[in-house]
């Protein structure tokens, strides 16, 4: 079953401890949270309830961020969740992976609650923001 969850966030990431940080921080800020463990799981949860936006770690067991990420994108069910990317790797990486259709990219070092808050609302923002159609004439 397929629906469309405008206040879920899905939390990819092998942390026990990040997905309880951030699933804390969610969850105060009134979103819904699902967590899945690896990528293989987290592909499956997408493509199940269509979350609003992912949150995603890249080293992970069976399936790393990256190879989720890319199959996110390729997929039509999923290409156009946000997929925001919570990761050790350095800053270095960042390019690469908004290439990849990250729709932004952070190091978990740097990543305060506040922080957490104001990138996923800005993320969900420009997601709902529907570029006007011009007057037929």
């Amino acid at each position: 079953m397929t629906f469309l969850n405008n206040d879920v966030v899905l939390i990819v990431d092998d942390s026990k401890f990040t997905t309880q940080a951030y699933s804390r921080v969610l969850l105060g800020l009134g979103y819904r949270v699902l967590i899945a463990c690896d990528g293989k799981t987290g592909l499956f949860a997408a493509e199940s309830c269509h979350p609003a936006i992912i949150l995603l770690d890249m080293l992970m067991p069976d399936m790393g961020g990256i190879e989720a990420l890319r199959k996110l994108k390729q997929t039509s069910s999923t290409a156009d969740i946000p997929v925001l990317i919570i990761t050790s790797l350095s800053e270095k990486n960042r390019k690469t992976l908004i290439h990849e259709g990250a729709a932004g990219y952070f190091e978990k070092g740097s990543m305060t609650p506040e922080t957490l808050e104001n990138a996923v609302s800005t993320i969900l923002k420009k997601r709902l923001l529907v570029p006007s159609k011009p007057d037929a004439r």
